[in-house]
């Protein structure tokens, strides 16, 4: 799947939630793709703002809190269950991505661009994320909190200088495995999560014991209810 996403055009407030025009929420997401039982493999092209584009927000607006956000910031969501997700994103620099995606059991693989420049967070349950060489040459750790791993990509002084406005991209899995790289790097990819026995044994293990779960949990509490009721009268 080949996305294009501009952020030059302009979509009448009509077409939009109600929550997507409120100024007191985050601005809306410019692109998002979710599954439960299949795969994404998408291929993001962002087009560069428009020279002179002017963006006129209100006083009481989401810029007046600490979020980190700026209105020239493409905000890109993905979102599977079982299946994988495979993600090429390309920004010219003038345009900076804000990335969340999860996968619960499948394998992720990220492909940056090559301007990516911000902090970069995953959280994996199970196993430790994987960067491509020449990513991890480029960014530094910055914090390790439990399954919640942290870098930062670039220069840290000139993010700062820039107000911390930048990139950032952050990707969650439960039961899966995440490589992140940057565009050009497809090769290496490839072969950086091969499935294996184990991976695919797992997954199927968590499967069950979900389906499990949701079983054998509504039957448990009307047991434990039929057997009060039947203790009262």
């Amino acid at each position: 799947m080949r996305v294009i996403v501009d952020p030059n055009v302009h979509i009448p407030k009509s077409l939009l939630r109600k929550s997507f025009i409120s100024y007191s929420d985050p601005p809306p997401t410019n692109l998002e793709l979710r599954v439960t039982f299949g795969a994404i493999a998408a291929d993001v092209e962002v087009r560069p703002f428009a020279p002179g584009t002017v963006h006129k927000v209100p006083e009481r607006s989401y810029l007046s809190r600490d979020s980190g956000r700026e209105p020239h910031q493409v905000h890109l969501n993905f979102g599977t269950f079982t299946g994988s997700a495979t993600l090429r994103i390309h920004a010219p620099k003038t345009a900076h991505i804000y990335m969340e995606t999860s996968a619960t059991f499948g394998q992720t693989r990220i492909y940056l661009p090559r301007t990516f420049h911000g902090p970069l967070t995953i959280c994996s349950w199970v196993r430790a994320p994987r960067l491509s060489a020449e990513l991890r040459r480029a960014c530094v750790p910055v914090s390790e909190d439990g399954c919640t791993m942290r870098w930062f990509v670039g220069d840290v002084g000139a993010w700062s200088a820039n107000n911390e406005h930048g990139d950032s991209a952050k990707a969650d899995t439960a039961f899966g495995n995440v490589w992140v790289g940057y565009v050009g790097e497809e090769e290496e990819g490839a072969g950086a999560l091969d499935g294996t026995l184990v991976h695919w044994a797992r997954n199927t293990l968590g499967l069950l014991l979900i389906f499990c779960a949701m079983y054998w949990i509504p039957v448990l509490l009307w047991r434990l209810i039929a057997a009060v009721l039947s203790s009262i009268f």
